[in-house]
Formats: C-alpha cells, sequence, structure tokens
C-alpha cells in the first residue's frame, strides 16, 4: 500500500506540474509559437491551447477507461504517465514558429492534446486504483491524499518557474529558460514509471477478472445500462471543477479588480493551495467516519448559501478578509473534491467501472472545466460585478447536490 501510495501521488504530482507549467510560461509561449505585434493575441492564442487539453479528455476518458477496464488498471498508470511525460518534455523541446513556421503551433497543439488524454486517464485510475487496494476503514483517507498531490503539482510548478528565472534572470528564461522547466518533467516522470512499473495490479481487478465478471463491452454498457449511471458522475463531478479553478484560477483576478497588490495576492493564492493540499487528507480520514454522502452534501450546501456572500465581503476589504474567505472556500472545495472520486467507485457497477467513471469526470471537465473562466470572465462583464461567478457556483452546486442525492441507495 506504501508503494500504490507514493506511485500514485507521483503520478499526480507530475500531471499537475505538467498543467501548471504551461499556464505559468503562456506568455513565452505565445511570443515563440504565436508572435503578433500585439502581446495580448499571442497571449490569448497560447491560452486557447491550453483549452485543446480539456476537449481531449472525453476521448481519452473513453480509451482510458476501457484499457482500464479490460487490460487493468496498472497499465493506465504506466501509459498515462509515459505520454504526459513524453507531451511535457517535447513542448520543451519544440522550434518555435520562426524556425517551423505554421508547423511549429500545430505541433504545440498536438502536445497538448495528448497531454488531455493522458490526464484523463491518470487521476481516474489512480483513484480506482487506491480505492479498489486500500482497508475499508480508510478508503476515504488514502483516496483523499492523491488529491494533495494536484495542490503539490501547483507548488512545484510555480517554485521550477520561480527559481529557474531567478537563476538565468528574465532576458534568458524569455528566450530559451522557459523550456527548461517543461523539461524538469522527464526526471520526474521517469522516477515515476520506475515505482509504478513494480506494481502488482489490484486485488479487486484480479478477482473480477479471474470470476470474469468483467464487461467485454464497457463503453457500450456504459451508453445502454449506464447511461443514468453516467449523467449522475457527469453532475457530481461539475462542481469539483467549477470550485477549484474559481479558487485558484479566478480569484486572484477578482483581487486584482478589488486593488490588492501583487504581493498580497500571491500570498493569498499560496494559502488557499496550501490549505488544499493540507485539508484532502484530513477531509479524507474524516469522510471514513461519517460517509461520504455527508460530506460532499454538506459542501454543496455551503457554497449555495455561502458562496456569494464571502464573495462579496472581499469587495474592497482588508486583506484579512480576503484571506478568511480563500481559507473558507478551500477548506469547504477540500471537503467536497476528498470524497468525489471514492464516491463515484462505491456506485457505479464494478463491471465496468473504470470506463463509466473516467468518461463521466472527464466529460465534466470538458463542459464544466474548460469553459469555466470564459463563464466567470463573461458574467462579470455582464453584471458589472465581479463577484458574479460565485452565483454560477452555488448554480452549479445545486446541480450537483440534486446529481448526489439522483443515486439511490442500492447503487452505494
Amino acid at each position: 500500500m506504501r508503494r500504490l501510495m507514493i506511485a500514485t501521488f507521483c503520478g499526480q504530482v507530475s500531471e499537475w506540474y505538467d498543467y501548471g507549467v504551461y499556464a505559468l510560461v503562456a506568455a513565452q509561449i505565445g511570443t515563440h509559437f504565436f508572435p503578433s505585434a500585439h502581446g495580448d493575441q499571442s497571449l490569448l492564442a497560447a491560452l486557447a491551447v491550453f483549452g485543446v487539453a480539456f476537449l481531449a479528455r472525453p476521448l481519452g476518458g473513453g480509451v482510458m477507461g476501457v484499457l482500464g477496464d479490460r487490460m487493468g488498471r496498472k497499465a493506465v498508470l504506466v501509459i498515462s504517465l509515459a505520454l504526459m511525460t513524453m507531451s511535457t518534455a517535447a513542448i520543451g523541446c519544440l522550434p518555435g514558429s520562426e524556425v517551423l513556421g505554421m508547423l511549429a503551433p500545430l505541433l504545440l497543439v498536438g502536445a497538448r492534446f495528448v497531454q488531455g488524454i493522458s490526464a484523463a486517464g491518470e487521476s481516474t485510475a489512480a483513484i480506482t486504483f487506491v480505492a479498489e487496494s486500500a482497508p475499508a476503514h480508510s478508503k476515504g483517507l488514502f483516496t483523499a491524499t492523491l488529491m494533495s498531490g494536484n495542490s503539490a503539482g501547483f507548488l512545484l510548478a510555480t517554485a521550477c518557474v520561480w527559481l529557474t528565472r531567478e537563476i538565468l534572470g528574465d532576458a534568458a528564461f524569455d528566450a530559451w529558460g522557459w523550456r527548461c522547466v517543461f523539461l524538469f518533467a522527464l526526471p520526474l516522470g521517469c522516477v515515476g514509471l520506475f515505482i509504478r512499473k513494480g506494481l502488482k495490479e489490484s486485488a479487486a481487478f484480479t478477482r473480477l477478472h479471474g470470476e470474469r465478471t468483467l464487461s467485454t463491452t464497457p463503453l457500450r454498457d456504459t451508453f445502454t445500462s449506464g447511461m443514468i449511471e453516467l449523467l449522475q458522475a457527469i453532475g457530481i463531478s461539475a462542481l469539483s471543477f467549477i470550485a477549484n479553478y474559481l479558487l485558484v484560477a479566478y480569484l486572484p483576478i477578482h483581487l486584482a479588480a478589488q486593488g490588492f497588490s501583487p504581493r498580497a495576492i500571491s500570498s493569498i493564492g499560496v494559502a488557499a493551495t496550501l490549505t488544499l493540499m493540507l485539508s484532502y487528507p484530513l477531509m479524507g480520514a474524516l469522510s471514513d467516519r461519517v460517509g461520504r454522502r455527508p460530506m460532499m452534501l454538506s459542501a454543496c450546501a455551503f457554497f449555495i448559501i455561502l458562496g456569494w456572500p464571502l464573495f462579496t465581503m472581499i469587495n474592497g476589504a482588508s486583506s484579512a478578509s480576503a484571506f478568511l474567505c480563500a481559507i473558507s472556500y478551500a477548506v469547504a472545495t477540500a471537503a467536497f473534491i476528498s470524497c468525489l472520486g471514492l464516491y463515484c467507485t462505491e456506485y457505479i457497477d464494478k463491471s465496468r467501472l473504470m470506463t463509466t467513471y473516467s468518461l463521466g469526470f472527464n466529460l465534466s471537465a470538458a463542459i464544466f472545466g474548460g469553459s469555466s473562466l470564459w463563464v466567470f470572465g463573461m458574467l462579470s462583464r455582464l453584471s458589472g460585478n465581479p463577484a458574479t461567478p460565485a452565483i454560477y457556483l452555488g448554480a452549479t452546486a445545486m446541480l450537483t447536490m440534486i446529481s448526489i442525492l439522483s443515486v439511490r441507495k442500492r447503487q452505494q
């Protein structure tokens, strides 16, 4: 179990490191792959390519889910990490438009597409593997600990970008140093692959395979007999993307609009990320005592009732109030996300578990996660109030609450 946790945790760190560094050096990517007289256009083009990974996730969820139900969870963990490592390193090696012309951005889009496919299988395979292997009394603790890898990956990406810029200087970093942070994914991924290669398949999958109770057509079965469970997985997962991106991606924009200094924004962002990372295992352990369903419903109620009031507290408020809001959001987000994956593995039919779970989770990522920042921005612009996205958060929480309540007791 210790080896499994190390292997899966390293994979989570690697996945979110790879995602994080792209966002952090998007300006440099835009300059080299989408040169324009207007810097804003280059940056927007780079951010559009960032969204390509979300478009790839439903495809990756279906492919990786089927592989997980046919070949095993370990196979998906190895394949997904290998794809993520190679595609991330490839971005660091790709010549820019000044060398390859229009081919350069096309190759960049291809690399991001592969990243999306690999990410689609990484999270769901890791959660399923750990959920099937952990002791019954501590499944929540073990699966939630994996989620800390997400925050750790973002923090590692931030630290690597900052350290590389400090060592090389701004000019060298903008010219070529940004590539180094992508190449750092190689040793990180190789260590993870070495550990994962020695894993044994989960006992639950081995038993199902031996009993021949696994579906031979998991994708078709998901869209027929498992359609209700698929829709439930999409709705249940929705809140995780909206709450997480509102906290880590939109909150800094909102704080800047309210006149907070860059130092205050960075401090609040780091505090929120650290709170997420530390809260995941604590909330997971609590779910082993009180149950996944009550925890998730409580988080939904928090966002429905307090989401808007807390966000409006920031308007013209002090840094102390902003810290309180960010920490409150982080704890509630951790309470929900820490239970999400395990809850899905508990109610979905085991014969096609990986396919239904992975496809539902990643369809939700494409629908809600991929569009979240655009929706936040449009709501703020149309309403003239930068706190309006909190209403969207509350509406999503209501959808997720209905989805959770629709899961019949016999399914859990």
